[in-house]
């Protein structure tokens, strides 16, 4: 008993502290090459979206790959199943700049709000 005691009282610093790894400052996050309007101008409106008056924002996370490629596209919050597949759509047909960790591209996941509003 004293046996288990005495090593708790030597070990607890080691059990109950917290160890601070650090950080590793990211030098560049991912950016969509023309911004979100240009990724906006492209978008095509689902014509039975249209006529239901549907509007809102689906958010896509994708990971942008090394070379700016998006890839595992998964909504996060979706308004309908056309709006959906519309915004993965283009999310994948954009192009990124990678994010960077020491001045060398990695991959690095973001989410995209593509919005859904009736035209005037």
């Amino acid at each position: 008993m004293k046996t288990i005691i005495l090593l708790t009282f030597l070990l607890s610093p080691y059990l109950y502290s917290q160890v601070d790894y650090g950080t590793v400052p990211i030098n560049k996050m991912p950016e969509l090459i023309g911004g979100l309007d240009s990724l906006q101008s492209r978008l095509q409106y689902p014509d039975s979206a249209l006529s239901r008056k549907t509007e809102g924002k689906v958010y896509v996370k994708v990971t942008i790959d090394t070379t700016g490629k998006p890839t595992h596209p998964v909504i996060l919050k979706g308004l309908s199943s056309d709006c959906n597949e519309e915004a993965i759509e283009l999310v994948m047909s954009s192009h990124f700049s990678p994010a960077q960790l020491r001045d060398k591209p990695i991959t690095f996941p973001i989410v995209i709000p593509v919005k859904f509003k009736l035209p005037k």
